[in-house]
Protein backbone atom coordinates (compact mmCIF):
# COMPACT_ATOMS: atom_id res chain seq x y z
CA UNK A 1 0.00 0.00 0.00
CA UNK A 2 2.82 2.38 0.88
CA UNK A 3 4.52 1.71 -2.46
CA UNK A 4 1.31 2.45 -4.39
CA UNK A 5 0.75 5.65 -2.40
CA UNK A 6 4.34 6.80 -2.97
CA UNK A 7 4.17 6.06 -6.69
CA UNK A 8 0.97 8.08 -7.00
CA UNK A 9 2.62 11.01 -5.20
CA UNK A 10 5.79 10.97 -7.31
CA UNK A 11 4.02 10.57 -10.65
CA UNK A 12 1.52 13.33 -9.89
CA UNK A 13 4.28 15.74 -8.85
CA UNK A 14 5.97 15.17 -12.20
CA UNK A 15 2.77 15.80 -14.12
CA UNK A 16 1.11 18.65 -12.24
CA UNK A 17 3.94 21.13 -11.74
CA UNK A 18 4.44 21.71 -15.47
CA UNK A 19 3.43 25.19 -16.62
CA UNK A 20 0.11 25.04 -18.40
CA UNK A 21 -3.11 26.88 -19.08
CA UNK A 22 -4.90 25.41 -16.05
CA UNK A 23 -2.13 26.38 -13.62
CA UNK A 24 -1.96 29.87 -15.13
CA UNK A 25 -5.71 30.25 -14.69
CA UNK A 26 -5.58 29.10 -11.05
CA UNK A 27 -2.75 31.55 -10.38
CA UNK A 28 -4.70 34.40 -11.93
CA UNK A 29 -7.84 33.58 -9.94
CA UNK A 30 -5.74 33.63 -6.78
CA UNK A 31 -4.23 36.98 -7.66
CA UNK A 32 -7.65 38.47 -8.38
CA UNK A 33 -9.08 36.75 -5.28
CA UNK A 34 -12.10 35.60 -7.26
CA UNK A 35 -13.72 32.26 -6.43
CA UNK A 36 -10.37 31.02 -5.11
CA UNK A 37 -11.73 28.14 -3.02
CA UNK A 38 -14.08 26.91 -5.74
CA UNK A 39 -11.31 27.09 -8.35
CA UNK A 40 -8.87 25.06 -6.26
CA UNK A 41 -11.55 22.59 -5.18
CA UNK A 42 -12.83 21.96 -8.71
CA UNK A 43 -9.31 21.46 -10.09
CA UNK A 44 -8.60 18.97 -7.29
CA UNK A 45 -11.87 17.12 -7.88
CA UNK A 46 -11.28 17.02 -11.65
CA UNK A 47 -7.87 15.44 -11.07
CA UNK A 48 -9.31 12.92 -8.60
CA UNK A 49 -12.10 11.98 -11.01
CA UNK A 50 -9.83 11.60 -14.03
CA UNK A 51 -7.23 9.59 -12.14
CA UNK A 52 -9.94 7.29 -10.78
CA UNK A 53 -11.44 6.91 -14.25
CA UNK A 54 -8.01 6.12 -15.67
CA UNK A 55 -7.31 3.43 -13.08
CA UNK A 56 -10.76 1.96 -13.71
CA UNK A 57 -9.93 1.64 -17.41
CA UNK A 58 -11.37 4.70 -19.17
CA UNK A 59 -7.94 5.55 -20.57
CA UNK A 60 -7.99 2.32 -22.56
CA UNK A 61 -11.01 3.65 -24.43
CA UNK A 62 -8.89 6.45 -25.91
CA UNK A 63 -6.27 3.92 -26.98
CA UNK A 64 -8.90 1.81 -28.73
CA UNK A 65 -10.56 4.77 -30.45
CA UNK A 66 -7.84 7.25 -31.53
CA UNK A 67 -10.42 9.58 -33.11
CA UNK A 68 -11.62 10.47 -29.59
CA UNK A 69 -8.22 11.84 -28.66
CA UNK A 70 -7.89 13.55 -32.06
CA UNK A 71 -11.26 15.26 -31.55
CA UNK A 72 -10.28 16.48 -28.09
CA UNK A 73 -6.96 17.69 -29.49
CA UNK A 74 -8.56 19.93 -32.12
CA UNK A 75 -11.26 21.21 -29.78
CA UNK A 76 -8.62 21.87 -27.12
CA UNK A 77 -6.39 23.75 -29.56
CA UNK A 78 -9.30 25.96 -30.63
CA UNK A 79 -10.22 26.64 -27.00
CA UNK A 80 -6.63 27.53 -26.07
CA UNK A 81 -6.33 29.85 -29.08
CA UNK A 82 -9.52 31.64 -28.03
CA UNK A 83 -8.40 31.98 -24.42
CA UNK A 84 -4.90 33.07 -25.45
CA UNK A 85 -6.25 35.72 -27.81
CA UNK A 86 -8.52 36.98 -25.03
CA UNK A 87 -5.55 37.27 -22.65
CA UNK A 88 -3.51 39.17 -25.25
CA UNK A 89 -6.46 41.53 -25.79
CA UNK A 90 -6.60 42.24 -22.05
CA UNK A 91 -2.87 42.93 -22.05
CA UNK A 92 -3.25 45.32 -24.99
CA UNK A 93 -6.37 47.21 -23.87
CA UNK A 94 -5.45 49.69 -21.11
CA UNK A 95 -9.02 50.34 -19.94
CA UNK A 96 -9.33 46.77 -18.69
CA UNK A 97 -6.29 47.26 -16.49
CA UNK A 98 -7.54 50.34 -14.70
CA UNK A 99 -9.12 49.94 -11.28
CA UNK A 100 -9.83 46.22 -11.29
CA UNK A 101 -6.98 44.55 -13.22
CA UNK A 102 -9.23 41.76 -14.42
CA UNK A 103 -12.05 44.04 -15.53
CA UNK A 104 -15.52 43.26 -14.16
CA UNK A 105 -15.57 40.55 -11.48
CA UNK A 106 -15.90 37.17 -13.12
CA UNK A 107 -19.05 35.24 -12.27
CA UNK A 108 -18.87 31.86 -10.60
CA UNK A 109 -20.60 30.30 -13.59
CA UNK A 110 -18.01 31.66 -16.01
CA UNK A 111 -15.22 30.43 -13.76
CA UNK A 112 -16.66 26.92 -13.73
CA UNK A 113 -17.13 26.93 -17.52
CA UNK A 114 -13.54 28.04 -18.09
CA UNK A 115 -12.25 25.33 -15.75
CA UNK A 116 -14.33 22.71 -17.55
CA UNK A 117 -12.75 23.86 -20.80
CA UNK A 118 -9.23 23.67 -19.42
CA UNK A 119 -9.95 20.18 -18.14
CA UNK A 120 -12.14 18.43 -20.68
CA UNK A 121 -10.72 20.11 -23.80
CA UNK A 122 -7.09 19.62 -22.82
CA UNK A 123 -5.58 16.59 -24.60
CA UNK A 124 -2.70 16.55 -22.09
CA UNK A 125 -5.23 15.86 -19.35
CA UNK A 126 -6.50 12.79 -21.20
CA UNK A 127 -2.96 11.60 -21.93
CA UNK A 128 -2.15 12.02 -18.24
CA UNK A 129 -5.26 9.99 -17.43
CA UNK A 130 -4.05 7.20 -19.73
CA UNK A 131 -0.61 7.27 -18.09
CA UNK A 132 -2.02 7.31 -14.55
CA UNK A 133 -4.47 4.57 -15.47
CA UNK A 134 -1.69 2.42 -16.88
CA UNK A 135 0.52 2.89 -13.82
CA UNK A 136 -2.29 2.58 -11.29
CA UNK A 137 -3.80 -0.40 -13.07
CA UNK A 138 -0.62 -2.40 -12.57
CA UNK A 139 -1.29 -2.56 -8.84
CA UNK A 140 -3.54 -5.18 -7.34
CA UNK A 141 -7.12 -4.09 -6.72
CA UNK A 142 -6.62 -3.41 -3.01
CA UNK A 143 -3.67 -1.08 -3.73
CA UNK A 144 -5.28 0.97 -6.49
CA UNK A 145 -7.19 3.29 -4.10
CA UNK A 146 -3.88 4.11 -2.41
CA UNK A 147 -2.36 5.07 -5.76
CA UNK A 148 -5.34 7.34 -6.44
CA UNK A 149 -5.03 8.78 -2.93
CA UNK A 150 -1.38 9.61 -3.59
CA UNK A 151 -2.19 11.52 -6.78
CA UNK A 152 -5.20 13.22 -5.20
CA UNK A 153 -3.24 14.42 -2.18
CA UNK A 154 -0.56 16.05 -4.36
CA UNK A 155 -3.18 17.59 -6.62
CA UNK A 156 -5.11 19.06 -3.69
CA UNK A 157 -2.03 20.51 -2.01
CA UNK A 158 -0.77 21.93 -5.32
CA UNK A 159 -3.97 23.67 -6.43
CA UNK A 160 -4.87 25.10 -3.02
CA UNK A 161 -1.25 26.17 -2.48
CA UNK A 162 -1.10 27.83 -5.90
CA UNK A 163 -4.49 29.54 -5.54
CA UNK A 164 -4.00 30.86 -2.01
CA UNK A 165 -0.24 31.34 -2.29
CA UNK A 166 -0.85 33.77 -5.14
CA UNK A 167 -2.06 36.26 -2.52
CA UNK A 168 1.57 36.66 -1.42
CA UNK A 169 2.23 38.26 -4.80
CA UNK A 170 -0.68 40.68 -4.44
CA UNK A 171 1.50 43.73 -3.61
CA UNK A 172 3.40 43.23 -6.86
CA UNK A 173 0.17 43.04 -8.84
CA UNK A 174 -1.23 46.33 -7.56
CA UNK A 175 0.43 47.95 -10.57
CA UNK A 176 -1.49 47.63 -13.87
CA UNK A 177 1.74 46.99 -15.80
CA UNK A 178 2.25 43.76 -13.85
CA UNK A 179 -1.20 42.53 -14.91
CA UNK A 180 -0.35 43.48 -18.46
CA UNK A 181 2.78 41.33 -18.31
CA UNK A 182 0.91 38.41 -16.71
CA UNK A 183 -1.85 38.49 -19.34
CA UNK A 184 0.80 38.67 -22.04
CA UNK A 185 2.65 35.66 -20.64
CA UNK A 186 -0.55 33.66 -20.24
CA UNK A 187 -1.63 34.52 -23.77
CA UNK A 188 1.71 33.50 -25.28
CA UNK A 189 1.84 30.33 -23.18
CA UNK A 190 -1.60 28.99 -24.08
CA UNK A 191 -1.29 29.93 -27.76
CA UNK A 192 2.05 28.12 -27.88
CA UNK A 193 0.40 25.10 -26.27
CA UNK A 194 -2.36 25.24 -28.87
CA UNK A 195 0.12 25.15 -31.74
CA UNK A 196 2.11 22.31 -30.17
CA UNK A 197 -1.11 20.29 -30.15
CA UNK A 198 -1.88 20.72 -33.84
CA UNK A 199 1.59 20.87 -35.42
Amino acid sequence: MAAALAEGVVVCIGLIVAIGAQNAFVLKQGLKREHVFVTALLCSLFDLSLCTAGVLGLGALFLQFPFLLASVTWLGAAYLLWFGANSLWKAWKPSILEGNPGGEPQSLGRTVILLLGFTLLNPHVWLDMILLGTLGGRHILSEQPWFVLGTASVSTVWFFGLAYGAALLAPVFRRPITWRVLDLLIGVTVITLAFTLIL
